[in-house]
């Protein structure tokens, strides 16, 4: 999954979407936020999440 996310992901960001990516590509990149809800709340509540719950769970695993 980290090869695809390493392709696609800039890809989709210089399109304009927000990238949320769960695999170990961006874990160590320094200039790569990692969000975790219950830390760092106040960067998803900039974006529209349609599953927030489900989403939410993932991203607790990174």
């Amino acid at each position: 999954m980290a090869v695809q996310a390493k392709h696609f992901a800039p890809l989709f960001e210089k399109a304009g979407a927000i990238v949320i990516d769960n695999s170990s590509q961006w874990r160590m990149a320094e200039d790569i936020d990692l969000i975790v809800p219950e830390v760092m709340n106040l960067h998803l509540q900039e974006v529209s999440l349609p599953i927030q719950t489900a989403l939410r769970f993932n991203l607790l695993y990174l």
